[in-house]
């Protein structure tokens, strides 16, 4: 009995996907994460030159759902912003540090990392107030940077 009980294990584990590796190539999305300054927060997302990378930036609103499983997403939140990155390498595993909740960005939920897109949804609190999207290259990087007024 105990046999077949590992030789169900391993073949669980082996069936297993492997873990990403960290996003190195160039046009990945190396890293996302919140930040704050005065009245402003912003989510930031630096992709790894050289990168052609297209966004765009749209309000949304619930339910959410995960691409491709179709999966619920609960996302905090009284408003919400959809942003889309197309023509990403996507197959790595993106360094997410959000540190939530604040005064105007509350969740931050990636909605979808599939071929090519990678899309992420922000949770917003009523006070908060959508202000820009701009990007600025540094040499190894280009970051685009989501505003929002608290």
């Amino acid at each position: 009995m105990w046999k077949h009980t590992l030789a169900l294990l391993a073949v669980l584990f082996l069936a297993q996907p492997a873990a990403a590796e960290p996003c190195t190539e160039a046009g990945s999305l190396v890293s996302a994460r919140t930040s704050a300054k005065g009245r402003h927060e912003f989510a930031v997302f630096t992709f790894k030159l050289p990168a052609d990378v297209r966004w765009s930036v749209e309000a949304a609103s619930p339910p959410f759902v995960e691409d491709p499983s179709e999966a619920p997403i609960a996302v905090a939140g009284s408003k919400f912003t959809e942003v889309t990155f197309r023509n990403v390498t996507w197959m790595c595993e993106v360094k997410e540090t959000f540190q939530t909740p604040r005064q105007a960005i509350v969740d931050v939920k990636r909605s979808s990392q599939f071929e090519g897109i990678i899309s992420y949804i922000i949770g917003r609190s009523e006070a908060s107030r959508f202000i820009s999207v701009y990007s600025f290259d540094t040499p190894t990087s280009r970051v685009v940077v989501v505003k929002f007024r608290r």
